[in-house]
C-alpha cells in the first residue's frame, strides 16, 4: 500500500510518525518473512514503503527538483520556530490519526499475512507435486536406464557366448587344419627324404658307373698310347710306313677328345666303347704295320742277297745304284716327318720354342745363387715390389700415366734406382744377378696379367701391351724372355700340342699342356683353364697390333702382325684339338681380325674361307656335342663373313702416347 505526500491531508509530523510505525512493522514482517521463507513480492512492497519513508524524511516544504538553495543561519532559525508552533497545534489531533492509521495498518497486515500464508501453502503444494512428479520421472528414467543396461548386458552376454562359440569352432577348425598340415608336412618330409635317398643312391650309382667307366677308359687310353707309341717307333725305323701311320692320327685325335672328357669327369659307357673301338682299330693298324715292316725287311734282305751275288764286273754300276737308293731315302726323310711330333707341331715352331726355352733356362741360371741366398731375401722382395706396383697400376687413363709406368720399369731394367715406397728406393744393379732376376720377374708378371686381369677384363690387354712393346724395343733380350714365358704358360702360342709320352703321369702331362694344380692336388677345371688361356691369347694378340710410342715409331715393331700370320698358318696345318683350338682361334681373330684385313686384304679373306670350309668342319667332327667354344667360333665366323671384322674394344688410338 503506497503512501502519497500530495494526497495526504496529514501534517508532516503525522506522516513522520506513520512512517516510523511502518518502519517498525516492515522490520517485523521482514523477520516473519525470513522465518517463513516469504519471497520477493512482500519484501518489494515494504521496500517501496521504506523508500517513501526515506523520501519523506529527507524532504522539506516547498522542495523542488534540482539543487536546494542555500539558506542563511537566520532563516533556518525562523523555520525551526515555525515548525515548533505547528507541532504544538497538531498535538491534539495526533492521537486520533495514529489510531486510525494503526488499525488500517493492522488490517492490512492481517490480510497480507493471510495472503502470504495462502501463497506459501500453494507453493508448498506445488513444490510437493513437482517433487513427486520429478521423483516419478527420475524413478522412471532410472528404471528405463536399468532396463537398458540389463538388455545391453544380456545382448553383450549373448554376443560373448556367440563369439566364444565361434572362437571354439575356429580353434577346432585350426586344430584340424594344423593336424592336416602336420600330416602333410610329415608326408612331404618323408617323400623328400625318400627322394633324397633315391637321388643319393642314384648319384652314388652314377658316380660308381662314372668311376668304373673312367677306370676302364683310362686303361684303354693307356693301352692305346702304348700301341700308338709302338707304331711311331716302327715309323722311325722305317719311313715307308707313313701311309699306315697316317691312319692312326684320326684315332689319336679322337682319343685326345676322350682325355678331355675324362679330365672333366664326364664319361659314360659310350666313351668306353668308343675307346675300345679305337683300341681295336689301332691294334689292327699296328698288326698291318708289323706285317708291312716284316715284308719290307724281308724284301730288303732279299735285295742284299741278290746284290752280293752280282758279278764284280758290274761293281761300279751297283755302287752307283746304291748311291741312288741313299739319295731316295734322304728325300723320303725330308718329305716325311722325322719324329712322333708330326701331328703336334711343325719343325720350325718347335725349333723356335726350344731356342726360347734355352734362353730362359740360361737366364735363370744367372740368378740361381740370388734365389738361394737367404741374406738377399729383402732385396728380392724389394725387386718384386718394384715390378708388381707399376704393372698392377697400368691402365689406359691417359698418355702420361702409361709413360710414367713405362719409365719406372725401364729404369728398373737399366739398373737405376727406383722408388717403391716413401723414402725407399731399390736398384737392380745392387747385385750382379739383379737385372736378370728383374727381367725374369717382369716377363712372368706380364704373362700372368693376361691370365688374371685380361681374362676377366679383355679391354685391359691393350694398355698392358703398349708398355710391353715399348720395353721390348728398348730391351730386346727381355722380349725373348717374355715370349719364353708366354710359351711356358700357353704352349698353344707356339703352336704345339704335346702328346702324353710313355711312362709320363697324368699330372706331368696336364702341366705340360698348361693346366695348374691346387694345393689339394686337384687339376684345374676345364672352363677355368679355357678362360685363363683366352686371357693369355688376347694379351699376345694385342701385343701384335699395338703401335710403339710416338717417339719410337722410327724403330721396327719387335713382334709385329707377321708373327700372328705365322701362328695362324701353323695352327691350320695341324690337326685341331677340341675346345682349346676353337677358343684360341676365336680370341685371336676377334682381336687381330680388323688389322689382318687392313694389312693382308684378300689374302686374309682367303684364309678365312680356308678356316670356314676346311679347318672348322674338322673341329666340329672331334668336338663334344654342344661345345661352347665351337658354337661361339661358328657364330663369330658367320658374322665376320657377312659384316666384316671390327676393331676390338679397348684398342688404343694410333698416337695415344
Amino acid at each position: 500500500m503506497a503512501f502519497s505526500l500530495k494526497k495526504s491531508p496529514k501534517s508532516r509530523a503525522e506522516c513522520l510518525s506513520y512512517f516510523d510505525n511502518c518502519k517498525e512493522n516492515i522490520l517485523q514482517e521482514a523477520c516473519i518473512i525470513s522465518q517463513e521463507n516469504i519471497h520477493a513480492p512482500i519484501v518489494e512492497q515494504r521496500q517501496s514503503d521504506c523508500d517513501i519513508f526515506q523520501c519523506v524524511i529527507t524532504s522539506t516544504p516547498n522542495c523542488k527538483t534540482g539543487e536546494t538553495k542555500k539558506k542563511s543561519f537566520k532563516s533556518i532559525k525562523q523555520d525551526e520556530l515555525f515548525q515548533n508552533k505547528n507541532l504544538e497545534n497538531s498535538d491534539n489531533s495526533k492521537l486520533s490519526v495514529s489510531k486510525v492509521l494503526h488499525m488500517v495498518e493492522m488490517k492490512r497486515k492481517e490480510e497480507a499475512l493471510y495472503k502470504r500464508k495462502s501463497v506459501i501453502i500453494a507453493r508448498e503444494e506445488q513444490l510437493e507435486k513437482d517433487r513427486a512428479a520429478y521423483r516419478a520421472q527420475f524413478e522412471a528414467k532410472v528404471q528405463a536406464k536399468d532396463q537398458k543396461i540389463k538388455e545391453e548386458q544380456l545382448k553383450t552376454l549373448k554376443e560373448e557366448e556367440n563369439l566364444a562359440a565361434e572362437r571354439k569352432q575356429r580353434q577346432e577348425l585350426e586344430q584340424q587344419r594344423y593336424a592336416q598340415r602336420a600330416s602333410m608336412r610329415d608326408e612331404q618330409i618323408k617323400a623328400a627324404e625318400l627322394l633324397k635317398k633315391e637321388a643319393e643312391a642314384e648319384r652314388k650309382k652314377k658316380a660308381a658307373a662314372t668311376l668304373k667307366c673312367a677306370e676302364e677308359l683310362q686303361a684303354q687310353l693307356r693301352l692305346f698310347s702304348e700301341v700308338y707309341n709302338k707304331i711311331h717307333q716302327e715309323f722311325k725305323a722305317c719311313q715307308a710306313l707313313a701311309p699306315l701311320v697316317s691312319e692312326a692320327k684320326p684315332l689319336n685325335l679322337n682319343m685326345l677328345s676322350l682325355v678331355q672328357r675324362l679330365k672333366s669327369c664326364d664319361v659314360n659307357q659310350k666313351d668306353v666303347d668308343n675307346a675300345i673301338h679305337n683300341y681295336s682299330k689301332i691294334n689292327a693298324i699296328y698288326a698291318n704295320v708289323l706285317e708291312e715292316a716284316a715284308k719290307i725287311k724281308k724284301q730288303s734282305e732279299e735285295n742284299e742277297v741278290i746284290k752280293k751275288q752280282e758279278d764284280n764286273k758290274v761293281h761300279t754300276q751297283s755302287t752307283q745304284l746304291q748311291h741312288g737308293n741313299i739319295a731316295s731315302s734322304e728325300a723320303i726323310e725330308k718329305s716325311s716327318p722325322v719324329t712322333g711330333l708330326s701331328d703336334c707341331s711343325d719343325k720350325e715352331s718347335l725349333q723356335w720354342y726350344l731356342e726360347l726355352k734355352k734362353i730362359k733356362n740360361e737366364n735363370e741360371k744367372v740368378f740361381e745363387t740370388l734365389l738361394k741366398d737367404d741374406r738377399l731375401k729383402k732385396f728380392r722382395f724389394d725387386c718384386q715390389k718394384a715390378v708388381n706396383i707399376p704393372v698392377n697400376a697400368i691402365s689406359p687413363v691417359n698418355a702420361s700415366h702409361l709413360r710414367d709406368k713405362f719409365q719406372k720399369l725401364s729404369l728398373l731394367l737399366s739398373g737405376q734406382p727406383v722408388s717403391i715406397a716413401d723414402g725407399v728406393r731399390v736398384s737392380a744393379s745392387q747385385h750382379p744377378a739383379g737385372i736378370p732376376f728383374c727381367k725374369d720377374l717382369l716377363a712372368k708378371k706380364f704373362v700372368r696379367q693376361g691370365a688374371s686381369t685380361v681374362s676377366s677384363k679383355p679391354e685391359a690387354a691393350f694398355a698392358i701391351a703398349a708398355v710391353m712393346v715399348a720395353l721390348w724395343q728398348e730391351f730386346p733380350d727381355w722380349g725373348q724372355l717374355l715370349l719364353a714365358h708366354f710359351h711356358l704358360e700357353c704352349p698353344y702360342l707356339v703352336p704345339i700340342f704335346w702328346p702324353q709320352l710313355e711312362g709320363q703321369s697324368n699330372k706331368e702331362y696336364y702341366l705340360s699342356l698348361g693346366y695348374i694344380y691346387n694345393e689339394d692336388g686337384e687339376v684345374e677345371k676345364q672352363d677355368k683353364f679355357l678362360k685363363r688361356m683366352s686371357g693369355i691369347m688376347r694379351l699376345y694378340a694385342a701385343l701384335l697390333i699395338t703401335c710403339p710410342p710416338r717417339e719410337k715409331t722410327n724403330r721396327p715393331h719387335p713382334h709385329d702382325l707377321g708373327q700372328g700370320w705365322r701362328w695362324l698358318s701353323s695352327l691350320l696345318n695341324l690337326e685341331p684339338r677340341p675346345d682349346i683350338c676353337a677358343s684360341l682361334l676365336y680370341d685371336f681373330l676377334e682381336v687381330t681380325g680388323s688389322s689382318m684385313l687392313e694389312q693382308y686384304g684378300r689374302q686374309y679373306q682367303k684364309l678365312l674361307l680356308v678356316i670356314c670350309k676346311g679347318y672348322f668342319p674338322r673341329l666340329q667332327r672331334i668336338a663334344v656335342s654342344s661345345s661352347g667354344p665351337v658354337v661361339r667360333l661358328e657364330t663369330f665366323l658367320q658374322t665376320i663373313l657377312k659384316h666384316g671384322s671390327k676393331p676390338p674394344q679397348g684398342m688404343l688410338p694410333l698416337n695415344f702416347w
